[in-house]
C-alpha cells in the first residue's frame, strides 16, 4: 500500500492507496461525553493518520471471550478490534478522489449491543469501489452507551455521520448529493428509524434495509421513552445508582444483567431506540 495525503475540509488526512483504491480507516466524525449528544468534528489540529485501526464501542467482546458466538464466526473471524466508550469513527473505501461517485453509508448490525466498523464483509470490502461507489462504514454508540435513559444517542451518532459525510466526502471523490444509507439487521432498524424521524430529509437520496429483523413489527415496533424508564431504572440500580461515574465494564455488566431478565422479544424492544420525542 502506498501512503497518500488528502486535503479535506477538516484538514489533511493520511490514507493508503492499493491498486488504485484508497483506504481511510478510523476517521473520527464526532466527539461527545457520556450520555450526551454528539458534536460533529469540523477540524483536525494536525494531519490525521487514517491508516490505523478503527475504534468501536464497548460491548461483550470488550470484556469477555466471544470466539464461540455466531456473531464472531459470521463477521469477525481472524480480526482484532479496539474499543472505547464513544468512538464514533468510520472507514472510507473509495475508487478515486476525483469525480463525484455515489456514496454508500453503511451501519452495521449486532442487536444494538455489538458490532464493528471493520467487521466482514464491509470493513474492508473493495467490491463497491471497483464499481465506482464510495463505501463508508460508520460506527455508533451501542447498548447502554447508545441508549441510556431512553435517549437515542446511537441514532444521533448516525445523523452526525451523515452530516460529516455530506461535508467531507467530496475530498474522497464522493457526491454529497447522492448518498444512500444502508443497514444490516439492527442497522436496518436504525435506517427505518432514521427515515421515520425525518432528520435526514434532503440529506440522503436512497435507503436500503437488509434482513427481515429490521422491519418485522413484532420486533421492530419501538416503545415510548416513558415505557422504557422502568427498564432503565433497573439498570441504574444494578450499576450502583451512579451510572454517570461508573466504569465502562461496570455499566455494561449492569445493563446486561437487566437485559438477561427479559425474554428475547420484550428485552429486544426495550433495548432498542425508543420514541424519545427528540429524534
Amino acid at each position: 500500500m502506498i501512503p497518500v495525503i488528502l486535503e479535506c475540509p477538516c484538514g489533511k488526512l493520511k490514507a493508503l492507496n492499493q491498486d488504485g483504491i484508497i483506504f481511510a480507516r478510523g476517521v473520527p466524525f464526532a466527539v461527545t461525553e457520556r450520555f450526551q449528544p454528539p458534536e460533529k468534528i469540523t477540524h483536525w489540529p494536525e494531519t490525521l493518520d487514517a491508516t490505523q485501526k478503527e475504534i468501536d464501542c464497548f460491548q461483550r467482546s470488550s470484556f469477555e471471550d466471544t470466539s464461540d458466538s455466531f456473531y464472531y464466526k459470521e463477521f469477525r473471524q481472524g480480526q482484532e478490534f479496539q474499543f472505547a466508550e464513544s468512538p464514533m469513527t468510520l472507514n472510507i473505501i473509495t475508487p478515486s478522489t476525483e469525480g463525484k461517485h455515489p456514496v454508500l453509508l453503511f451501519f452495521h448490525g449486532g442487536a444494538f449491543e455489538a458490532g464493528a466498523v471493520g467487521e466482514l464483509p464491509y470493513g474492508s470490502c473493495t467490491e463497491y469501489a471497483k464499481r465506482g461507489i464510495v463505501l463508508v462504514s460508520a460506527g455508533y454508540r451501542l447498548n447502554i452507551f447508545g441508549m441510556y435513559g431512553g435517549c437515542n444517542f446511537l441514532l444521533m451518532d448516525q445523523i452526525a455521520a451523515v452530516d460529516w459525510v455530506m461535508d467531507n466526502i467530496v475530498s474522497f471523490g464522493g457526491d454529497p448529493a447522492n448518498i444512500t444509507i444502508m443497514g444490516q439487521s439492527a442497522g436496518a432498524m436504525c435506517v427505518m428509524d432514521l427515515l421515520c424521524s425525518g432528520k435526514l430529509k434532503g440529506k440522503i437520496t436512497h435507503a436500503i434495509m437488509m434482513s427481515a429483523g429490521g422491519i418485522v413489527p413484532k420486533i421492530a415496533s419501538p416503545v415510548t421513552r416513558e415505557k422504557s424508564m422502568e427498564y432503565w431504572s433497573q439498570v441504574d440500580a444494578a450499576s450502583g445508582g451512579n451510572p454517570k461515574d461508573s466504569g465502562p465494564e461496570v455499566l455494561w455488566r449492569a445493563w446486561k444483567a437487566v437485559q438477561s431478565q427479559y425474554n428475547m422479544i420484550k428485552g429486544y424492544r426495550l433495548s432498542q431506540p425508543c420514541i424519545d420525542g427528540t429524534v
